[in-house]
């Protein structure tokens, strides 16, 4: 759930996920589940979504907060975590 003002595009989204004052908390887990739809259909927007996703927990990272972000798929080559 994004906050009111989300702009539903991927500056939106990712200005969303590095600026978290909208879900202040002491760390972050982003659980994506499925995420083999996504990337199957949409290969280049799934392309800049790992970007934004990466972006977004190395500039937590820089604050000393944790994010992690987990997929869980059925696919071996899509789960995990993402890191930096």
């Amino acid at each position: 759930h994004f906050p009111d003002y989300f702009g539903q595009n991927w500056d939106a989204f990712e200005d969303c996920l590095t600026d978290l004052a909208w879900l202040p908390a002491d760390g972050y887990v982003l659980v994506y589940q499925q995420p083999e739809h996504f990337a199957d259909r949409e290969p280049a927007d799934w392309s800049t979504l790992m970007d934004i996703l990466q972006a977004a927990i190395a500039e937590w990272q820089l604050e000393n907060v944790p994010m992690y972000v987990l997929l869980q798929s059925t696919r071996p080559s899509l789960q995990g975590a993402i890191a930096l």
